[in-house]
């Protein structure tokens, strides 16, 4: 996931032609939205594997808000491509499809820390990214939706950490 928020944020660095804060959508803009939707659609696949694999109710209860509010999220974004006219594809990300198919061997006495470990990590980089499009895209809409992503993002941020800390 490292990789992924890096080069999205190389990405969304690089230098833009400046573009009209209505409708037009950059490279950077369509590369946030799908980064938000394919982190999203693998957030939720891996939440869903963790409420079934964990016995941990601190964990379970994590994953019951993620899975909520990552659904709000994509359902968000689905509802803005629409309107700016952006095609984007709702599978999981690269990054996320290998984080599950690791953590699908570990059992279950190693799973709830593995996870959340993950969970943290993923957090940040998805905070790194949302910051990252408020700094480069022209779009106020995909804006809007990088700064509410960021208050979800970061609440998922410490209830990862607090969940983890609880874990140890």
């Amino acid at each position: 996931m490292k990789h992924v928020a890096i080069a999205l944020c190389a990405a969304l660095f690089l230098p833009i032609s400046v573009a009209a804060a209505t409708n037009t959508v950059t490279p950077q803009g369509k590369a946030f939205l799908t980064y938000a939707v394919q982190d999203s659609v693998g957030e939720i696949s891996l939440c869903e594997m963790a409420e079934q694999k964990s016995s941990n109710a601190d964990v379970k209860s994590f994953c019951t808000k993620a899975i909520a509010d990552h659904k709000n999220m994509i359902a968000q974004a689905d509802q803005l491509a629409k309107q700016i006219n952006v095609t984007i594809k709702q599978k999981p990300s690269a990054q996320s499809v290998t984080e599950k198919a690791e953590l699908q061997k570990k059992s279950s006495s190693d799973f709830d820390e593995d996870f959340m470990r993950g969970q943290v990590q993923d957090h940040r980089n998805d905070i790194t990214a949302a910051r990252a499009a408020l700094e480069s895209v022209d779009n106020a809409q995909i804006k809007s939706l990088a700064q509410s992503s960021l208050s979800t993002l970061e609440t998922h941020l410490k209830l990862a950490n607090a969940t983890l800390d609880k874990l140890h």
